[in-house]
């Protein structure tokens, strides 16, 4: 540790350390700074020795000018920039740089001997990803494809009315589903099922219709309103229209049924129902479809 002592007789009162001029070492240092000057300046080590740090600074120029100037050139020391421990930080980065260059040149060809080509880890050849070209695409013999202009498609490629409209009974017609508008006569009837969180008044809200509206068309109304059930509304009416019967949801569980066989089954007045099914004799409906089941009041 370095020994820091209050100037004495025998040093000279205006050398002291730059953080503290009241303080100064026992040895020459380039810590050391003359503070005799304007800007302080750090002194020679030899002139530190020969005047600063003994009785005979009383005879050093600087010591001895009438008034503060600027230190003279031929006593300042030159600031290291670096101190020990940095130099040796900087010495051994630029060893390991040093090595680092020569393994990254030299590295293939002094490793060479020690692991094959595909294993040397100094080996950097990166493109080593063949690129594909055409000609290596290997075809099985059955599918290679052929470049013969022809101007006759094959059944392969050529699309089929039977494959348009080959649709199976299960698909749901879009005028006998849940949320889609059923003209009945001259009124729309919406089948709904209920979501978590509905309420009448969002009914009403979103369909802009009444309670009173709700609860006569529905033959049986859920109460409470709990999800999953069936809801019949009608969208912009919001007073009752008495010549109207009550509604029950029905959904079809035939594969295919017709409208007649349906209201013989429910024993229903076929021509009421088809009329609030917007239905023509002959009407084909499938499993899956909600139809509106008339109750007359």
């Amino acid at each position: 540790m370095e020994k820091i002592i209050q100037p004495s007789s025998n040093f000279c009162k205006h050398l002291g350390l730059l953080a503290d001029p009241e303080t100064s070492l026992t040895y020459p240092s380039l810590a050391h700074h003359c503070f005799r000057c304007n800007s302080p300046a750090i002194p020679l080590l030899e002139h530190q020795e020969n005047y600063c740090l003994v009785d005979a600074h009383q005879s050093c120029p600087v010591f001895m000018q009438a008034q503060k100037g600027k230190f003279p050139k031929q006593y300042q020391a030159k600031k290291q920039f670096f101190s020990g421990r940095l130099k040796i930080f900087i010495v051994l980065i630029s060893l390991f740089l040093l090595i680092g260059m020569f393994l990254f040149v030299r590295g293939p060809t002094l490793f060479a001997p020690i692991f094959p080509a595909n294993q040397n880890p100094f080996f950097i050849s990166i493109p080593q990803t063949k690129t594909v070209q055409p000609t290596d695409i290997f075809y099985p013999p059955s599918q290679t494809p052929s470049l013969t202009k022809t101007s006759t498609p094959t059944a392969t490629f050529t699309p089929t009315l039977t494959a348009t409209f080959a649709l199976t009974p299960t698909v749901t017609p879009a005028l006998h589903g849940l949320e889609l508008p059923i003209q009945g006569g001259t009124k729309n009837f919406v089948i709904h099922r209920i979501a978590p969180g509905e309420t009448l008044e969002k009914f009403i809200k979103n369909y802009a219709t009444s309670s009173d509206v709700i609860n006569y068309i529905n033959y049986r109304i859920p109460t409470p309103l709990w999800a999953d059930s069936i809801i019949i509304l009608m969208p912009g009416f919001t007073v009752v229209d008495r010549s109207l019967p009550s509604f029950e949801a029905y959904q079809v569980k035939e594969t295919e049924i017709s409208i007649e066989d349906l209201a013989q089954k429910l024993q229903v007045e076929v021509a009421t129902l088809k009329y609030y099914n917007n239905c023509t004799s002959g009407c084909r409906l499938f499993r899956g479809d909600w139809v509106l089941i008339p109750h007359l009041h």
